[in-house]
């Protein structure tokens, strides 16, 4: 019986650290998302290259804002895409 507890009580605690670790990294998400999607907006704006058809699920992603910049042999693109990120963290 008390074997049975014992684990009950583990698989709960382990739970909740998955939950609140999954909650600290959607935030995360969340505020790089934010900043990282205007900064290339402003870039692109700056350099007229947005592709304003590009869907926000790959917005989110940087791999690809970076393969966009780099395509366009941007120098700068990267110095301005991590710094938010830096600071993000």
């Amino acid at each position: 019986m008390e074997k049975m507890k014992d684990s009950a009580y583990i698989n709960r605690e382990h739970n909740n650290t998955c939950e609140r670790h999954l909650e600290r990294k959607q935030n995360y998400m969340q505020a790089s998302y934010v900043t990282l999607r205007q900064i290339f907006m402003l870039l692109g704006a700056a350099f007229h290259i947005v592709d304003y058809n590009v869907s926000l699920r790959k917005m989110k992603s940087t791999r690809t804002m970076l393969r966009i910049f780099k395509t366009k042999k941007i120098v700068a693109y990267k110095h301005a895409l991590y710094r938010p990120l830096a600071n993000g963290r």
